[in-house]
């Protein structure tokens, strides 16, 4: 229950206290004042008066208020009923005095103080934390303690992204180089090895060229696929979302896939029923190409099955790529997210970073299980709602409907 909620039922409670004790109160007054007119010694006072009158008029006026006293006397219990019923128009009246004005006086404290809990409901799926307008009064001593420290976080927030960028391209120039150093070391000695049979005019020189020559170039070509995937994902877009259904793109996809290996089976388990949600097409069949390239790639020294399923859960379309491959060992299955992370042997480590990026980018999330030797999910949470409309707009991005 809320504070203006328990403290309007406490002053209320406390307002048919006073009401009651007020109504009490005037009917004691009333009643008592009324207890007067059955007091015998008045009307006895009264006939004492007629039997001593010294004349005829005055003994007409004491009888005249022997009537008048008996008749009051007999309107008694309506009175009391008058009374009772004055009583109660006057405490309802003062109770509902009561609660307009501690509505009023509640309103002006609580108001502000719900502006503040609005605000910070409504900035909790936001980047930029919302401030609140400045009131009158006391807690604008609070409403200026709460926009100081949203101040204090964006100017914190802007410094860790500041640091979180340098950090990322330290790695990223980390990882490069030692990706870099590898090809560019074997074409050195291929080169040199060259130059040495060249120069000593040695007779095998022909077929070492060309054995030779097709080194540097397959290193030349893994360099080239380094530079484009770690292009890629440098250089991947904001979504420009629209409708569109997810089964249609995962269709489209699967096709590619369908006879890739002969080793390796697709199942499709796709809920028909699932509303179509706003996305980027082009992204996310980029999620779909590499989460089955991913699959491909560790089942490609046994027999397979890769399961894609959809489904509807609450608010969001769950999406999960499922393989029985060898699985994730637990010491890497919180790092397979991060760029240029990788246990292959060949491979940039790029792959589910970029789908990583482009969910989130979608205001999803992805996560992975799996069991060592029984095989790996990863299940993608896409929100239904329209909060990554609301994400796109301060993005600055074009949502055709």
């Amino acid at each position: 229950m809320s504070l203006r909620k328990r403290t309007i039922i406490i002053f209320t409670a406390m307002s048919l206290l006073y009401t009651g004790a007020l109504m009490g109160f005037m009917f004691y007054l009333s009643t008592t004042a009324l207890s007067l007119w059955e007091k015998e010694e008045i009307e006895q006072g009264l006939i004492i008066g007629v039997n001593n009158a010294p004349d005829q008029v005055q003994q007409a006026t004491a009888q005249r208020a022997i009537r008048i006293y008996r008749q009051l006397k007999g309107l008694k219990n309506l009175y009391e009923w008058q009374i009772i019923g004055f009583s109660v128009l006057i405490g309802i009246a003062f109770f509902i005095v009561s609660v307009v004005v501690i509505s009023l006086v509640l309103f002006r404290i609580t108001r502000p103080l719900n502006e503040i809990a609005r605000t910070m409901l409504e900035s909790k799926d936001e980047y930029q934390p919302l401030k609140i307008s400045r009131p009158a009064g006391e807690i604008a001593r609070v409403i200026d303690a709460y926009n100081n420290m949203i101040d204090q976080l964006e100017k914190s927030r802007e410094r860790l992204k500041q640091t979180e960028r340098v950090a990322a391209w330290r790695d990223a120039a980390r990882i490069m180089a030692h990706e870099v150093r590898n090809p560019l070391s074997a074409m050195r000695l291929s080169i040199e090895r060259l130059l040495k049979h060249y120069q000593n005019k040695n007779k095998d020189f022909p077929q070492l060229f060309d054995k030779n020559s097709n080194m540097i170039l397959a290193d030349i070509e893994s360099l080239e696929k380094l530079i484009k995937e770690f292009s890629e994902f440098a250089r991947l877009p904001e979504p420009k979302l629209k409708s569109g259904n997810i089964n249609d793109l995962i269709d489209t996809v699967t096709r590619d896939y369908e006879h890739f290996a002969a080793n390796v089976k697709i199942e499709k388990l796709l809920d028909k029923d699932i509303p179509e949600l706003f996305i980027d097409a082009e992204l996310m069949r980029r999620v779909f190409h590499n989460l089955y390239k991913n699959a491909f790639e560790v089942l490609k020294d046994r027999k397979g099955i890769i399961t894609v399923q959809t489904r509807r859960h609450n608010d969001n379309i769950i999406i999960e790529f499922k393989d029985n491959g060898p699985g994730v060992d637990p010491e890497f299955a919180d790092k397979i997210f991060n760029a240029y992370f990788t246990t292959k042997a060949q491979g940039s480590g790029l792959g589910l970073a970029i789908v990583k990026k482009i969910i989130n980018d979608h205001a999803g999330d992805i996560e992975l299980k799996s069991q060592p030797g029984k095989g790996a999910s990863l299940i993608m949470h896409l929100p239904i709602s329209n909060k990554i409309i609301d994400r796109g707009a301060i993005h600055g991005e074009n949502i055709n409907h």
